[in-house]
């Protein structure tokens, strides 16, 4: 098998190119030529006349094609581009199948798309991998892998999804030799041969950042909430983005994550309706955990590099990479990092779309921010020689846009954990039921204002040597109980609470207030001696009596007071 890659410039050099193939094809009798084309035009009629060119030079050679967000030849990046790439099998059993759907089509029997394919593929004969590309709705893509999932699951998937410009209002195109250039169609080529291997992986480098969001109402693909708030906020919280035209670009690299039958799976939303739902393409349920993702450079490369290493220990002669346009977003011009490690194994062609297609055992998934290798390779693995193109490591750069980004994200995540750290700090020191210093933090308050050790979580010893303690207790609070229940004591307690949080503040020095006991308080009062400690107790004690509850007694406290002496011990 020979892989061949062509930059089209004009028509002349493409003709050139293709008849140069084509010399190469007949001197290797009954070999099949297959070809890939992809354009990142948004003039759409590119497509049909690079697959009219290639009718004319190879009548009846089968081919697929898209449109791209941009392309890759011999590993790299050529932006603004349509690219042709031509797969020569030459071995006489091997050969392509290419179809094409509608993606709404049913027959008879009401049998869709992606049943038709997978019946129609597994009853070729030698089927090896199947090479699909599909226009991307806002519909869900969940049935079509569902159902693509029913394909042997000795055959290999790779593809993706045609990209358009404009997200919100998809607008891309396929073609094949068995249709014409469509919107709202799927195309697919079944390589097949006996002496075809296939190998395939796919690679995120991707990483959950910040905390889990529950989804808790979704319709389809449609996720409407998360943690009972517009999905959408999430996107505004972290990333400071807006729900207007520029959402899906703003977010992009940002994917949602999750795990589903043990695979890491990312998705994009691709439109934000104005209520602050996500569309996205495949079917998220509802209880469902994700967090948004964000690339490690380190990681990205890391895989890639691993990813290779595998690849080459099959020998392949040529790989297909299909990336996400996403992934292009994140790296900007330094995006062939992730491709030329490929390009030491075998020549590498391939193209970045807007989702791809991957396989792990007999499940099918739409993902986004991933790369997808396919790696073909005619005869035994010992009949080849292993391919060498060194292209040197890569420094490791980033464009300013995602940096940003990941710093503003990066910022609301800690933000959010300080803030719940001092949640934490402030529950684990405080008595849920009154609002006051639990007992460990009350008694750790008086022992510092005693002993005048240095201060642990803001609070200081008192200088004055002029510090007092009320103790008190609520009377016959075991008859509260027993007369009007458990409620109404948890009532008075809540009374006496809020009456010694009020004399806390608006003591003019320093107080705190907390629960010893189960009906038992203390009042640590600072620059303030027991004479004027006791006008406070005293004034404690006639602001809770004079608390009305409807159906009970107005309840009372007896106080005890003293000012500590110096070289005593708390």
């Amino acid at each position: 098998m020979k892989l061949y890659q062509i930059i089209y410039h004009d028509d002349e050099s493409l003709k050139d190119e293709l008849s140069k193939i084509a010399a190469q094809r007949d001197a290797i009798p009954d070999s099949t030529a297959f070809f890939n084309i992809c354009s990142c035009s948004t003039d759409f009629s590119m497509l049909t006349h690079a697959a009219s060119i290639i009718e004319d030079i190879f009548p009846g050679a089968p081919y697929i094609g898209a449109s791209t967000y941009n392309n890759i030849v011999n590993a790299e990046n050529v932006p603004e581009s349509m690219t042709i790439c031509c797969w020569l099998f030459e071995d006489t059993r091997s050969y392509v199948h290419v179809g094409q759907l509608p993606l709404a089509e049913t027959n008879e029997q009401g049998i869709n798309a992606g049943s038709i394919i997978t019946k129609e593929v597994n009853g070729l004969s030698y089927v090896r991998a199947v090479q699909l590309f599909t226009t991307l709705e806002l519909s869900s893509m969940t049935e079509l892998c569902d159902q693509l999932g029913a394909l042997n699951p000795s055959i290999h998937l790779a593809g993706g999804a045609a990209f358009f410009p404009v997200i919100n209002k998809p607008d891309a195109r396929v073609i094949s030799s068995a249709g014409t250039c469509a919107d709202k169609s799927i195309v697919y080529a079944a390589l097949c041969g006996p002496r075809l291997h296939v190998t395939s992986l796919f690679i995120s480098g991707w990483k959950p950042l910040g905390r889990e969001l529950q989804v808790t109402k979704s319709e389809g693909n449609i996720v409407h909430e998360f943690d009972g708030k517009p999905a959408f906020e999430a996107y505004r919280h972290y990333l400071h983005a807006e729900n207007d035209e520029s959402f899906a670009n703003t977010i992009r690299a940002f994917p949602l994550a999750f795990q589903q039958d043990g695979v890491s799976i990312t998705r994009e939303p691709i439109f934000c309706t104005p209520e602050g739902s996500l569309v996205l393409t495949s079917d998220i349920s509802n209880a469902r955990t994700m967090r948004i993702a964000y690339g490690d450079p380190d990681a990205i490369l890391r895989d890639a590099r691993e990813a290779a290493t595998i690849i080459r220990r099959f020998k392949p002669e040529g790989i297909l990479a299909v990336s996400c346009a996403s992934r292009h977003v994140f790296w900007g011009d330094q995006i062939a990092q992730e491709t030329r490690p490929f390009q030491e194994v075998a020549p590498t062609y391939g193209m970045y779309s807007a989702s791809e297609f991957i396989r792990t055992g007999s499940s099918v998934y739409q993902n986004n921010v991933s790369l997808v290798i396919l790696a073909l390779r005619e005869g035994k693995a010992a009949d080849h020689i292993p391919y060498a193109n060194q292209v040197g490591n890569d420094q490791i750069h980033m464009g300013s846009t995602p940096t940003l980004r990941l710093a503003t994200f990066i910022q609301a995540v800690t933000d959010e954990l300080e803030e719940a750290n001092r949640k934490l700090d402030i529950m684990a020191r405080m008595d849920t039921l009154t609002g006051l210093y639990n007992r460990g933090e009350i008694e750790r308050r008086i022992e510092v204002a005693v002993g005048g050790q240095p201060a642990v979580g803001g609070f200081s010893p008192l200088d004055s040597g002029e510090t007092s303690l009320i103790m008190l207790d609520i009377d016959n609070f075991k008859a509260i109980n027993d007369t009007y229940g458990h409620k109404a004591g948890d009532t008075v307690l809540q009374h006496l609470g809020g009456t010694l949080r009020r004399f806390s503040r608006t003591y003019p020095l320093e107080g705190v207030a907390g629960r010893w006991g189960g009906e038992e308080f203390m009042v640590l009062l600072g620059n303030c001696n027991a004479d004027a400690a006791a006008r406070v107790a005293e004034s404690i004690r006639q602001h809770f009596a004079g608390i009305e509850e409807p159906g009970m007694e107005t309840q009372t406290v007896s106080l005890g007071v003293t000012q500590v002496r110096r070289g005593e011990s708390a």
